[in-house]
């Protein structure tokens, strides 16, 4: 009775397979989540001051209105303002993107709205990607401590880059909500970790 409650060896064999298939794809995801583990953090927990606030960007909507992820994000960046954790912000992304608004700009009109003053705002044009992003805020603007600001399914890899890129970066996330993005956020994040991981090796 043992015996027959065994895999036949060709079960196995898949089983084992699968197993490790699934080991390789995950692997740079999980490695990213524990590597970052101590250094994120939810909204409205406590955090240290830092030089700015770096709010990656993301979908800006054709009528100029920023899509509820990105809003997340400016809502964020901006309490910390606010409440005197930054005294400036860095809006990275696209000046082109595909629905042909200027994220970074519309980004910091939001901000502007929500009480942030223009003047302590600055725009990066050419965040085009999380590496470029946290690459030229230690390159270009000079930045040595930041706080990432994005959502939760990408702040583990926001804030990697950001640490490999030679910045002391700690992220703060808006709150998971359980949406149809938030759900398709979390997938792609297993394969941007590798692209991660890629971008890192190559520079």
């Amino acid at each position: 009775m043992l015996g027959s409650s065994r895999l036949k060896p060709r079960y196995r064999g898949w089983l084992a397979l699968v197993v490790g298939g699934l080991i390789l794809l995950t692997g740079p995801w999980l490695c990213l989540h524990v590597a970052t583990a101590g250094s994120v953090v939810e909204a409205g927990e406590p955090v240290e001051s830092a030089e700015a606030a770096l709010v990656l960007g993301t979908l800006v909507n054709e009528d100029g209105t920023l899509s509820p992820r990105l809003a997340e994000r400016v809502e964020v960046a901006a309490g910390l303002y606010l409440d005197g954790t930054v005294p400036t912000l860095v809006m990275s992304g696209t000046s082109e993107s595909d629905t042909g608004q200027d994220e970074t700009a519309r980004m910091r009109d939001y901000a502007v709205s929500l009480g942030v003053p223009a003047g302590v705002i600055t725009l990066d044009p050419l965040g085009l990607d999380s590496y470029a992003t946290c690459d030229r805020a230690a390159t270009v603007y000079g930045l040595h401590r930041v706080i990432v600001v994005t959502n939760e399914f990408h702040v583990a890899r926001a804030t990697w880059l950001c640490q490999r890129a030679g910045l002391s970066a700690v992220g703060v996330h808006a709150p998971a909500t359980a949406t149809g993005w938030t759900i398709r956020g979390n997938a792609r994040e297993v394969l941007a970790a590798w692209k991660a991981v890629l971008d890192v090796v190559s520079r």
